[in-house]
């Protein structure tokens, strides 16, 4: 009979958090394999881009060094999102059992997204900031896919200061979603603390009641 009636079991694995860990773990790899690929099928494509944006004589003949500087940032750019998404994948399946079972996830999520939007600010920065120097373009706005706005016409002082904001911002990115993060655990934390002080204060008056 404990076969046909399943749900004390799914409900208790409700309950202990351990089917919200198990699936958000899997649904992290997905987007990890999913950004893998998608990110590679980008790849390819830009270089078909960038070796028609050297086939113009208005983007100058340093256009596809530039290019080639921006695929090799792309790559460690795909390396690290992957990555960061399987660690966190890891990072929820391994949480300490508490009272609560989607604030900690969601604390996770919160640091995984800052680590993505750090991740592609940097790469912006990095990429757009040397193509700047190497080729006088920022081959990311050309090929549309920069997350840093323009900073000017380009020269040496607009390649660094790209490469700076892209640092910034990046950190910014970090603080914000870092610090939303431990908000989240803080606010648990207080509820529980305050559970707790109630708990006791019942405790204390039943206590004193049965004395009287």
């Amino acid at each position: 009979m404990s076969n046909i009636f399943f749900m004390k079991r799914v409900l208790a694995a409700l309950g202990s958090g351990l089917m919200f860990k198990r699936v958000y773990g899997i649904l992290l790899r997905i987007v990890a394999l999913i950004t893998a690929i998608g990110g590679a099928v980008l790849w390819v494509s830009i270089w078909q881009e960038i070796s028609e944006l050297g086939s113009y004589w208005y983007y100058g003949s340093r256009i596809v060094p530039a290019g080639v500087v921006v695929q090799i940032l792309m790559l460690v750019l795909l390396y690290c999102l992957v990555h960061t998404l399987l660690i966190r994948a890891r990072t929820v399946e391994q949480l300490q059992q508490t009272n609560y079972i989607i604030a900690p996830i969601f604390s996770v999520t919160l640091k995984l997204v800052g680590e993505i939007f750090a991740c592609v600010l940097t790469f912006s920065g990095l990429a757009g900031g040397i193509s700047i120097w190497i080729a006088n373009r920022d081959v990311l706005r050309i090929l549309g896919i920069s997350a840093i706005p323009s900073l000017g016409t380009a020269s040496f002082i607009t390649g660094f200061l790209t490469i700076l904001v892209g640092l910034f911002l990046a950190f910014t990115s970090l603080v914000t979603f870092y610090y939303s993060a431990e908000l989240s655990i803080v606010l648990v934390d207080i509820a529980t603390n305050t559970r707790v002080l109630q708990r006791n204060q019942v405790a204390s008056g039943e206590q004193e009641t049965s004395q009287g």
